[in-house]
């Protein structure tokens, strides 16, 4: 990761030993919505197949769009056992400059499925990397993070 990265926002301090929970039948989802829009390169999220076991995300899907009701689905994932990072790229991966960067106004992480036919899911931490607002309007390329530390 670029080392001028910058912290967003953050909750409080990363914890791992905190997740958030989701109970009940799939889908479970994690909605983020933005101020404005905005340029982001990637979304990363955090769980542990060990610790979790059934409660593991296996299948994940991101949408995107201005709001709940118009989103497409950016991209899909299916894991096997992870364990650390899930890093989901959002932009062209071919892009230069500003081109690598999804624009949206609303994301949306989507998990479909746990391992072993689950119904609950964990989800340790989430990571939006994208371009800095005041970065933006000059189109300089200089990425921000913002961590989304699990709340209670």
């Amino acid at each position: 990761m670029n080392p001028l990265t910058l912290a967003f926002l953050r909750c409080h301090p990363i914890q791992l030993e905190e997740y958030w929970q989701s109970d009940g039948t799939a889908p479970h989802v994690i909605s983020i919505q933005f101020r404005r829009r905005t340029m982001l390169s990637e979304l990363a999220f955090y769980v542990d197949a060990d610790l979790d076991e059934s409660y593991t995300p296996r299948s994940v899907t991101v949408r995107s769009g201005t709001f709940h009701h118009d989103l497409e689905e950016v991209r899909h994932f299916d894991l096997t056992s992870p364990k650390g990072w899930v890093r989901i790229p959002l932009g062209d991966l071919t892009g230069v400059g500003i081109n690598r960067y999804h624009r949206t106004w609303y994301l949306q992480l989507v998990v479909t499925q746990m391992h072993s036919n689950g119904r609950d899911m964990h989800i340790r931490l989430i990571k939006v990397v994208g371009l800095a607002a005041k970065r933006q309007e000059h189109s300089a390329t200089q990425d921000f993070t913002m961590d989304v530390a699990a709340c209670r």
